[in-house]
């Protein structure tokens, strides 16, 4: 068995029924899955920290599919800073999205977020439109947010549109999107073509 620091616990949950847990509550919105989690936590000390996985399986939306997800993260937190990552999230068993940072009150960069973006599927945010839109394709980038929560936060990276179409069937149309890279500089967005 895995060693654990004196003051943490380990979380495990399977087989938590989202569905049944929200329909106690008025008003929730319509999310079913199954909800898993193995999950080391530790609030020993000045600082919380965080360390395993979370799953969502067979996670739908008003009903429609949206997928199987899992998160992997390691996170550390105290009262004046945070550091996340690694952190990432797969959909149906494959990585769509990485990410780590930090935040502190001080130092040339108090904001030092980063994310990669990996062919996400588009149809993931199908059950969302209400049927107004059909999405299909894949979208990837990299973004960085870094600065100052106070003046200067500043977005930059690129995102990628790939084989990516948008479908209104209220009007019967269909609209490519361009595969041509977006990218953002100095939280500008550049469009080309």
């Amino acid at each position: 068995s895995e060693s654990m620091p004196t003051g943490a616990v380990r979380l495990i949950m399977a087989g938590i029924d989202i569905g049944e847990v929200l329909g106690l509550f008025p008003a929730m919105p319509p999310v079913d899955g199954t909800l898993g989690a193995n999950m080391m936590v530790d609030f020993s000390g000045a600082a919380l920290s965080a360390d395993g996985d979370l799953s969502v399986g067979s996670l739908s939306y008003d009903k429609q599919r949206v997928g199987d997800l899992g998160l992997r993260l390691t996170m550390i937190s105290d009262t004046t800073s945070l550091r996340l990552g690694p952190a990432a999230l797969t959909l149906d068993g494959n990585q769509v999205l990485t990410a780590n940072g930090t935040y502190g009150p001080s130092g040339r960069r108090p904001v030092d977020f980063r994310a990669t973006l990996t062919a996400f599927p588009l149809a993931a945010a199908n059950p969302f439109t209400a049927g107004s839109a059909v999405l299909s394709g894949t979208l990837g980038g990299q973004l960085a947010l870094t600065g100052s929560t106070t003046a200067d936060m500043i977005i930059s990276g690129s995102m990628k549109f790939t084989d990516s179409r948008v479908e209104i069937p209220m009007v019967g149309t269909t609209y490519g999107i361009s595969d041509s890279r977006i990218t953002i500089s100095r939280s500008q967005m550049r469009f080309r073509d």
